[in-house]
């Protein structure tokens, strides 16, 4: 039983739980990394394809909107796909898709 207490107190039980706290602070760390990115790419991939739709309206580019909608679904916020969801379905060139727009831009910041 000493020479395990001895073994620890060798090992040094500061550094050994320093060492273990520092591991899971950088597995969290890199979680959220990673989550930033994801929201990120598909954030930026749904304003490419608003203004993709904007600029040369079709199926194709509606579809690739619906598909950045349903990553952010998955991996932003709530808001953002609220306000999404009201962007489409106002009508272009109309007061109520500027407001719709400034909401979108404003739920994504």
């Amino acid at each position: 039983m000493q020479w395990i207490l001895a073994l620890f107190g060798g090992l040094g039980i500061g550094s050994l739980l320093t060492t273990i706290v520092n591991h899971f602070l950088s597995k969290k760390s890199d979680a959220a990394a990673q989550l930033y990115q994801e929201k990120r790419e598909a954030y930026l991939g749904m304003t490419k394809a608003l203004y993709d739709a904007e600029i040369e309206p079709g199926p194709k580019n509606e579809k690739m909107f619906g598909y950045y909608l349903n990553v952010t679904k998955i991996f932003g916020s709530q808001d953002v796909v609220q306000t999404a969801r009201k962007l489409m379905d106002s009508a272009p060139n109309t007061p109520d898709r500027d407001t719709a727009l400034t909401n979108f831009y404003g739920a994504i910041r």
